[in-house]
């Protein structure tokens, strides 16, 4: 039986540095951008990402992207 994957959302996440804590652990804040197209090219996404991370008065720590799918037996 083959199976089939079909991305049906996409969620971009840009964490920003915000410092440390009390206990000298790095805090970082989540932004989500959700419907990502799903067709849209990883660099695509990498470089709005980078764009978006450029807006914040804070360091980006990191990009992710979030996807959920479908599973399509065929």
């Amino acid at each position: 039986m083959a199976v089939s994957v079909v991305v049906t959302k996409r969620s971009l996440n840009i964490l920003t540095d915000n410092g440390v804590d009390a206990q000298g652990k790095a805090v970082t804040k989540a932004y989500a951008f959700s419907n990502v197209k799903p067709e849209a090219a990883p660099e695509q996404i990498a470089a709005a990402g980078a764009a978006l991370g450029g807006l914040f008065a804070r360091d980006v720590a990191g990009i992710t992207l979030s996807e959920k799918a479908e599973l399509i037996a065929e």
